[in-house]
Order: structure tokens, then sequence, then C-alpha cells
């Protein structure tokens, strides 16, 4: 991680507001919740009602926001309140109809259409975004080959790692047999590369506790970050990701 950046600013990079408070009062907002409220956050105030361990989805001049709220211990208590930014992912996320057979997450055509229309927003607002290509060698061939239920647990855990990496914003999907799109809209490549860091570390974990040696995984990825306003669609941005690994897939 870069140390010239810190931890308020990367609050702040976040496609998040966070308010925290007491009974009546508002104690602490981060930029993005003064953006959305004002200094004042009169308009928040409806907020401070909201129920705790439950999660809703509110239109807040025009965005689609996830309210969720906790509570806090102390003296006085106090209350968390985090907007999660879905207006990206809000009409993909309530489609159910475009998913991989193999492993649940969404195929490539939903894919490839999300990173249009975050390329096309870019080119509108000139606000960059990353993109990860992920590979795991044989994916395809180790589903085929073990048995019906090893391989759907082979699927299942391969996934699983990947997506409870991510945040609820970010697209995972299958673009081929053994390759992997992950988009990242409003996160910086330097945290993408942590995440993606991560994600390698928790499969070795996984491929250090297999009882079987069969069942191991090994992946291959590159961290893109999409800032080049020429690029004419989709595939093109996933092109330049996979020009600039530094070891191509055959």
């Amino acid at each position: 991680m870069n140390d010239s950046i810190r931890p308020d600013k990367i609050i702040d990079m976040l496609p998040l507001f966070i308010i925290i408070a007491t009974r009546d009062t508002i104690v602490y907002k981060n930029e993005k919740a003064k953006k959305i409220f004002g200094e004042d956050l009169r308009k928040a105030s409806g907020l401070l009602a909201a129920e705790t361990d439950k999660s809703v989805v509110t239109n807040i001049d025009g965005v689609a926001y996830k309210i969720s709220a906790s509570t806090i211990c102390g003296e006085p208590p106090a209350k968390l309140i985090t907007g999660l930014d879905i207006t990206y992912a809000d009409d993909i996320f309530t489609d159910d109809g475009a998913l991989d057979s193999q492993t649940g997450i969404y195929d490539r055509e939903i894919g490839m259409s999300f990173l249009a229309t975050l390329l096309n927003a870019f080119k509108a607002d000139g606000e960059p975004f990353t993109i990860c290509v992920a590979a795991i060698k044989d994916f395809s061939e180790m589903t085929k080959t073990l048995n019906e239920a090893e391989g759907e647990t082979y699927a299942k855990k391969a996934v699983s790692i990947m997506k409870s990496s991510i945040r609820q914003t970010d697209i995972l999907s299958r673009i081929d047999e053994d390759r992997f799109l992950l988009i990242f809209p409003k996160c910086p490549i330097y945290i993408v590369n942590n995440i993606m860091e991560t994600v390698s570390t928790r499969f070795s974990i996984v491929n250090e506790t297999n009882e079987t040696a069969k069942m191991g995984y090994s992946i291959d990825y590159i961290v893109f970050e999409v800032n080049d306003p020429s690029l004419p669609d989709a595939q093109s941005a996933v092109n330049a990701a996979l020009d600039a690994w530094r070891t191509p897939l055959a």
C-alpha cells in the first residue's frame, strides 16, 4: 500500500458514506456523507431512525444506496450508519438470468456489459477504474475430471474465495473456461493489488490444507487501471489488460 496515503483518505475513496450518531446528534461523517447531505446533515436526520442489523435500499438524489445500521457500544451508545453506492450494480445484481451454470457467478455477457457501462461512464466523467483478469490453471478441466461432488466443491470454493474478498459493488464474472474478470468501480489500482494479493494467499492456504493434491489451485492474474479514453469497447479494455500481463495466457 502507498504509505503516503492516510487511512481517512482511503475511507473517502470508497463508494460509501459513513455516519456515526448518538441518540439525536451526528458526531462523525466522512467526506462522502458531507457531499451528499451537506455540512449540517439535516437531510440525514431520517437515517438516524434506521433499524440496526438490517439493510434497505434507498434512493438519495437519484443514487441508489444500500443503507445499513449497527450499534456501537459505549456511553452513550452510538449508531454506525453506512450507505453503499450500488448505482452501477443495481440492475446487474437483480438479474439472475445470465449466470454461468458451472460456478453460479455472472457469465461473460453480463460481465462485459458491466465493463462497457463503466467504460462509458469513465469517458463521460474522467474517473478511471480498475479491472483484474484472473486465470485458474486447468479450472474447467478439473471440474470435468473430478467426480460430480468434488467438481462442484472445487468450483464453489474458488468462487467463494474471490467473492468474499471483494466489495458488494465489485463484479465477478467468468469470461471463458479458465479466466475470470473482476471489475472494481471507484477503486484505485493499489487497493486492487492488495485485494488480489489476499486472494492469491487464500488460494495458497487452501492448497496447503487440501487432503489431495488433485484439488489444488494455480492462479495468476493481471491488475489493470482503465484510464485510456481511446479504448473503443469492453473487449479492448480486456485486451489491453492481457497485453500488459507479465506472463501472457496461451
